[in-house]
């Protein structure tokens, strides 16, 4: 069975994330998709730069004007909330 994770990034929690990663590359016994919803673009462009197996970096663009406009109207944080559903079904209907 396929593991498959997702996580909703700032550039404040790259370094995290990407320690998560060599984690989960090192760790796991079974093969597993990684996708980053980045919410910066310098998060994103270094997400692809760094090309990392099993990692599939999305940008919060793809989510569509409507999403996009939320950020405006939200923290940061309660931005981020609302996007983890908005990007699951995203994810799911790829």
């Amino acid at each position: 069975m396929e593991n498959v994770y997702c996580s909703i990034l700032s550039k404040g929690r790259v370094y995290q994330f990407l320690a998560l990663v060599f984690s989960l590359q090192k760790t796991s016994k079974e093969d597993f998709d990684l996708f980053a919803l980045c919410i910066q673009d310098e998060t994103y462009n270094l997400l692809e730069k760094l090309n990392i197996k099993n990692l599939h970096v999305v940008h919060e663009k793809e989510l569509g004007e409507e999403v996009l406009a939320l950020k405006t109207e939200r923290k940061i944080h309660e931005y981020c909330w609302t996007l983890k559903p908005i990007f699951l079904e995203h994810l799911m209907i790829s």
